[in-house]
């Protein structure tokens, strides 16, 4: 874009002389017409006008964030005495999470920095959301993100959830991070909620790392 607009601000000043004559070793240049200015003058605002626009809206799409999608900011988390291991709410986060740590005993290890959700839920129902803004209604998106499990422990069970499109993990001893993703379509509110639930009665942890959001391009006709 930036490209475009120094050209169209050069196009227009070389367009500021109409006649140029040579004579010996100088050249005299004759201002052009005031009507022909004008004319460039204004093709010039209108493609400022259309770029600008442009700029606008690919901004717009892409506004959104995931904040905190890769659990690597701890703060106000308790540590797990002698590990390397975090209780709470992540930051950017709504609820809270047995654990967030990096690779122990037979986890996975982080996919994305040093840390990802590491959390068991036998006792109960658990469940962590965040709520993403900026969105443009009618713009479709996309959540990508990992998702994992301890080995040889037992069955996991969660899901994943924004917009109304969720997907179910459940299973034994996967171990190596698995991508998946959710695609879905902004409402007017410009907003939706993703939201993580570990379900009741699973036997082991259930890792998750790497969340992120991007707008899908419209298919090109």
């Amino acid at each position: 874009i930036c490209s475009i607009l120094a050209s169209a601000i050069s196009t227009a000043r070389l367009g500021d002389f109409s006649r140029c004559y040579g004579y010996r070793a100088s050249v005299m240049c004759l201002p052009m017409k005031q009507s022909h200015s004008t004319s460039i003058n204004k093709t010039m605002k209108k493609t400022i006008i259309t770029i600008a626009s442009v700029a606008a809206l690919a901004g717009a799409a892409n506004a959104q964030t995931i904040t905190n999608g890769s659990f690597e900011d701890l703060t106000g988390m308790t540590q797990v005495s002698g590990f390397d291991q975090y209780r709470g709410t992540p930051t950017g986060w709504v609820g809270t999470v047995e654990y967030i740590g990096t690779s122990i005993g037979t986890s996975p290890a982080g996919a994305d920095g040093s840390y990802y959700l590491d959390h068991y839920a036998s006792a109960g129902t658990s469940t962590l959301t965040q709520n993403i803004t900026g969105l443009t209604n009618g713009q479709v998106y996309e959540v990508d993100y990992l998702f994992g499990n301890r080995a040889s422990s037992g069955n996991f069970d969660m899901t994943v959830d924004i917009g109304g499109v969720s997907n179910n993990h459940s299973g034994s001893d996967l171990v190596n991070f698995t991508s998946d993703s959710l695609v879905f379509t902004a409402d007017p509110t410009g907003s939706a909620t993703l939201t993580i639930t570990w379900n009741a009665g699973n036997l082991d942890n259930g890792n998750l790392d790497n969340f992120s959001i991007t707008a899908v391009p419209e298919p090109s006709s």
